[in-house]
């Protein structure tokens, strides 16, 4: 009976709310969209020639945009409708994949196009984000937002378990111009979709874009759970970036025989993350900031595994274990973003954070060279591993942190004693 209770308040947010359910759809059919395309951009830049250098400089491109526009999407994403901005972005996105399918079956892509159309598609990505971020708040009860966050994420990764074998499949089989296009299609789709819900309208009060940036800066700095888990982010996701994306490759290369242990390793990854995402909807874990910030320095576990050279099963479990920690991580965090900063900030505080805690990424991948040839690759992964656990655990050193927890009112814990 307990069980079935579960069960029955983990699917609530889809239960008798059409709008959020069409919103949830879309979602999902983006995200299998985006899987089709798996590593079709990369082996298009090899097409041309240009190499891994080739797929750097995409890559750049993609995460400078990103760093660049996120916060000042964010501010935009406040200031429009949620669902019109998130077509917008979508169609945008559309149209981008949809020349990037061009320039792929007919020869022309080129590393300068292709880095175009990411920078292009990242920022329609940022301001799709900022929209996105406040619609789940504006369409389900607050106490039924972490069994939406939830959900979204199982649904999401357990996609991304099943998608990227058969969108690599495609691409192996019809080339990466069919892969793109595919992605270009579903995408179309999902916006079309989004096109048919409808959010209430959010009172906002204009006072400018300069003075609304502000607002949500300090809706950051003034929110010690927020700031506080923020810095640590940006910390931890430099790190954990070089840890898992960088080093993992060329350590699975290196003692597991190369990209087929990878794709072993990446996938009970995605597996960790839809298990972790299943144990948030049917606990209900209310402790967000515990559960954020002990989830977070879970991701310390692979790179630990990689360095004392586990066996390939012992690196997928770490892997799956961090990743588990992470899907928790992220579920609460994202509630309690939803249910303790007002509804006409969502947008500006979510893409603000997001930019955080990946600004410092590019210096830390310039670090690369220098931290191997200083200590080797074990002794880069025992420092990121380390930095990764301090990092996370750091912000529960503050008692207004661990004071956070997940209600049914979105004041309860600011107008708390703590």
């Amino acid at each position: 009976m307990l069980m079935r209770a579960r069960l029955r308040r983990a699917v609530a947010p889809l239960r008798g709310n059409p709008h959020y359910l069409r919103f949830f759809v879309a979602g999902r059919i983006n995200t299998f969209g985006s899987t089709m395309a798996t590593g079709a951009v990369a082996f298009t830049v090899l097409a041309c020639g240009a190499g891994a250098p080739g797929i750097a400089t995409v890559m750049l491109a993609q995460m400078v945009a990103t760093i660049v526009l996120t916060p000042i999407l964010g501010t935009v994403a406040d200031r429009l409708p949620r669902v019109t901005a998130m077509a917008c972005a979508g169609g945008v996105v559309t149209v981008t994949l949809a020349v990037e399918a061009v320039l792929a079956a007919s020869g022309r892509a080129a590393v300068w196009n292709l880095a175009v159309t990411a920078a292009v598609a990242a920022g329609a990505g940022a301001l799709s984000g900022g929209a996105g971020a406040g619609v789940s708040r504006d369409l389900v009860p607050v106490r039924q937002l972490p069994a939406a966050n939830a959900l979204t994420k199982l649904t999401m990764y357990a996609i991304r378990m099943v998608g990227p074998p058969v969108g690599g499949a495609v691409v192996a089989g019809a080339g990466p111009a069919a892969g793109l296009g595919a992605n270009a299609v579903l995408t179309g789709i999902s916006v079309l979709v989004l096109r048919g819900v409808r959010v209430p309208p959010v009172r906002r009060a204009r006072a400018g874009f300069a003075a609304e940036t502000r607002q949500g800066w300090q809706a950051i700095t003034t929110r010690t759970w927020l700031w506080s888990h923020t810095l640590a982010g940006a910390v931890l996701v430099p790190f954990w970036h070089l840890a898992f994306f960088i080093l993992g490759p060329a350590h699975a290369a290196a003692h597991h025989g190369g990209a087929a242990a990878w794709g072993w390793i990446t996938a009970a990854f995605a597996a960790g993350m839809a298990a972790g995402a299943a144990v948030s909807l049917l606990a209900e874990p209310r402790r967000a900031m515990w559960v954020a910030c002990a989830g977070s320095s879970l991701l310390a576990l692979p790179p630990v595994a990689f360095a004392v050279r586990a066996p390939l099963g012992g690196a997928m479990a770490a892997a799956a274990a961090g990743a588990g920690g992470l899907a928790m991580a992220m579920v609460a965090w994202r509630s309690a973003v939803q249910q303790q900063v007002p509804a006409d900030l969502q947008g500006r505080v979510t893409n603000y954070t997001d930019t955080v805690q990946v600004a410092a990424a590019p210096g830390v991948y310039l670090l690369t060279g220098p931290l191997l040839a200083a200590a080797g690759a074990t002794g880069t992964l025992l420092v990121c591993a380390c930095v990764i656990a301090v990092a996370g655990l750091a912000p529960l050193l503050l008692r207004s942190v661990r004071c956070v927890r997940l209600v049914g009112d979105p004041d309860a814990v600011l107008s708390r004693p703590c």
